[in-house]
């Protein structure tokens, strides 16, 4: 199957939305389900590496970094860029919405491997200021 650029970007869109998306298990099976089609489904796909990378980084149980590889690329994207049907603030909602799964999934990871960790050790495994993991914490 052939596919079209207007496909290639409906497929990337769909990746950078499902990763702004909540976390529960329908998302997770999606984010499963994307990466194994990459490699069968959209196997003829020329399409940029980056995508399957971040569902890569997304789909395993590490600490991501925080400003992860590829992430402004993502945040550039041209469906999240000024168009009739995206303002700037709907397209910084996105981004905040990027930089904030992040740092749910990286506290996912952590309690996987934690019973008890203090706040201060914590803040610097995520590399994040000691307020702004509060933040998250409370959320």
């Amino acid at each position: 199957a052939s596919f079209s650029a207007r496909q290639q970007q409906a497929l990337e869109s769909c990746i950078i939305f499902l990763l702004t998306s909540k976390f529960d298990n329908h998302q997770s099976d999606m984010m499963h389900r994307l990466k194994a089609q990459l490699s069968t489904t959209f196997k003829s796909l020329v399409m940029d590496p980056l995508y399957k990378n971040v569902l890569v980084l997304f789909t395993t149980h590490e600490i991501v970094p925080t400003n992860f590889p590829g992430q402004a690329a993502l945040e550039a994207h041209t469906c999240l860029s000024r168009s009739e049907h995206m303002t700037d603030d709907t397209a910084n909602f996105f981004r905040k919405q990027m930089r904030d799964r992040v740092v749910q999934h990286n506290l996912r990871v952590v309690a996987r491997y934690y019973t008890r960790i203090r706040s201060q050790r914590l803040a610097t495994l995520l590399d994040l200021p000691y307020d702004v993991l509060e933040t998250h914490l409370s959320e």
